[in-house]
């Protein structure tokens, strides 16, 4: 009742998939040798010419480019554990103010000011080396400001690397 009854398709799936694997066996043996036919071709070596030299063209901009990326996020990875503690302990104290009555919503509001107030020290990596750290100390609003900066100038970082890579992924795409 299952095969037949209810399913009465499966049948037809067994056939197919038979039917299907004979066709993939029998151009097994040409799949390899049409691509190397195109690769040498001349049209195709002139487009691997121009994505090659467009890309090679770049290659100082993105090279410098992902330098700072990567010193940029050595910064933004240092910061984002220390900020998402402090947002955090101050989400909860927020909570605790809109929920309170009386004399414990000014002792909370209290408690907002002096964590926001809380000096946090970070081991920030330096500009020259990023593998040497130097303390940082800061409190939360700078703390905010410095992590929302790094993750906007690593935005526009990677903006800038995927504008210039943009005529080399072109080329790439149209010999592909």
């Amino acid at each position: 009742d299952e095969a037949f009854g209810q399913r009465p398709w499966k049948g037809i799936q067994k056939e197919y998939v038979a039917r299907y694997g004979r066709y993939l066996d029998s151009i097994k043996s040409k799949a390899g040798v049409s691509e190397k036919e195109i690769k040498v071709s001349p049209e195709y070596q002139a487009l691997d010419e121009e994505a090659k030299a467009a890309e090679a063209q770049v290659k100082p901009q993105v090279d410098q480019l992902t330098a700072e990326v990567t010193r940029v996020q050595a910064k933004l990875a240092a910061v984002t554990d220390p900020f998402q503690n402090q947002r955090g302990k101050l989400t909860v104290i927020n909570y605790n103010v809109e929920t309170a009555h009386g004399g414990a919503k000014d002792r909370y509001r209290q408690q907002a000011a002096k964590k926001k107030n809380e000096i946090v020290s970070i081991d920030m990596p330096t500009d020259e080396n990023p593998s040497r750290t130097q303390v940082v100390r800061m409190n939360y609003a700078t703390l905010e400001k410095t992590y929302n900066d790094l993750r906007d100038e690593k935005a526009l970082k990677l903006g800038q690397k995927a504008d210039l890579l943009k005529p080399s992924q072109e080329a790439k795409k149209k010999r592909d």
